[in-house]
């Protein structure tokens, strides 16, 4: 029985701009590159005969120096890899999946269905690429799978069948602008492996009959909508089936942490607590980090999320505070912060031509219209931090 080392990756999106990283974002596209180098290196160490990659590979069409790059790293690794377009590099005039003059051992899927047959391996690998960056049909419709297994070799049950999709797996007769994928429409105990692409959470290998099939998720992402190490899925297939495992790759990840600010004093306080959150981890100064401030503050507390983002992200790759916590009622010190609050408090005293003094909490001799005008600015702060908890 032929019996195969296989890797499946998808959504790297090399040579994508990641401007909403600001002056990290050319370093995340370098560490991502670095990060597909690394996979060729374990699949390389692991004996991998196979690499499916499906899907967004590139975004759109990056500059030729970077194409020429990873190209090299393929023809290096010496594996044969499969490429199937998706809807971030569909095939284009100016694709460069057609105008660069790819490795031998580099396959890719340019159009509508198509198999690949490899008789040394007793394997065919089936695919197609994206034409357009939507696509509301499936690549794959009865009519392809019976053309393509048409053309299938001598039938031999030690022949091995995998696949490479890109899109959306749906049930019954739901539809998707990214290629619906329905498992029901594949050939019957054809398929041993299908490698997925579009979403960039891994999925567990699901199966169906002898088929097992997953989303490997992208191997590194760009943003925090994946927390924590991330990697692709490698293993073995036969024709009888597929075994296979999740592999984390190594390099910086994007990271969440919630700092309750009720034990917090002063800004010495605050820095001290945010470095020993983020100090714990290996190689903490690489990551990227997402920081929510919550609980009350204390009145000797002014919270500045541009300044804590300056000061504390010096050593750091990529910091982002965001303030979700309530401030203490002391006007003295909203007064002087750069946050929503602040510029409430500020309006406030503008438009009713009052001192901070006036907002100051005091018994009933305080006059009602100043009791009023504390009122009034309790119940906008408590509005603001009611909309930043929906916002988030």
């Amino acid at each position: 029985m032929s019996r195969i080392r296989l890797a499946h990756t998808a959504d790297l999106h090399l040579g994508q701009d990641l401007p909403f990283l600001g002056s990290a974002g050319p370093r995340r596209a370098r560490e991502k590159v670095r990060a597909f180098q690394d996979l060729l290196a374990i699949c390389r160490d692991e004996g991998v005969r196979v690499l499916l990659i499906a899907g967004d590979f590139l975004e759109g069409s990056p500059p030729q120096s970077l194409v020429r790059t990873i190209s090299r790293a393929m023809e290096e690794a010496g594996f044969l890899i499969f490429i199937s377009p998706g809807n971030h590099d569909y095939m284009s005039l100016d694709s460069p999946y057609g105008l660069f003059s790819w490795p031998d051992n580099v396959h890719i899927f340019q159009g509508p269905p198509e198999r690949m047959d490899f008789p040394s391996l007793k394997l065919s690998v089936y695919g197609a690429a994206f034409p357009s960056a939507q696509l509301s049909r499936p690549l794959f419709e009865e009519k392809d799978w019976a053309r393509l297994l048409g053309q299938a070799p001598a039938d031999d049950p030690d022949w091995v069948h995998i696949a490479l999709m890109h899109g959306d797996l749906v049930q019954g007769d739901r539809t998707s602008l990214y290629q619906p994928i329905r498992p029901s429409s594949w050939p019957r105990g054809l398929l041993s492996y299908v490698g997925l692409g579009h979403i960039h959470k891994p999925s567990s290998v699901q199966k169906l009959g002898k088929t097992s099939f997953a989303y490997s998720g992208t191997p590194m992402t760009s943003s925090f909508s994946n927390l924590g190490p991330q990697g692709f899925y490698l293993g073995w297939v036969d024709s009888g089936g597929a075994q296979m495992d999740r592999r984390i790759l190594p390099g910086p990840v994007f990271l969440e942490e919630e700092v309750d600010l009720s034990d917090c004093r002063t800004r010495e306080d605050l820095d001290e607590i945010l470095f020993r959150r983020l100090s714990r981890y290996p190689d903490y100064q690489k990551n990227y980090y997402r920081v929510y401030l919550v609980g009350k503050r204390s009145e000797g507390l002014l919270v500045n999320t541009g300044d804590l983002e300056k000061s504390l992200g010096e050593d750091l790759s990529y910091l982002e505070v965001v303030d979700r916590s309530s401030p203490a009622l002391n006007p003295h010190l909203l007064v002087e912060e750069k946050s929503p609050e602040g510029d409430f408090t500020r309006a406030l005293l503008d438009l009713a031509g009052k001192e901070i003094g006036d907002l100051e909490e005091g018994g009933d001799g305080r006059s009602r219209e100043d009791r009023v005008l504390r009122l009034a600015w309790k119940l906008g702060l408590e509005a603001i931090q009611k909309e930043r908890d929906q916002t988030w």
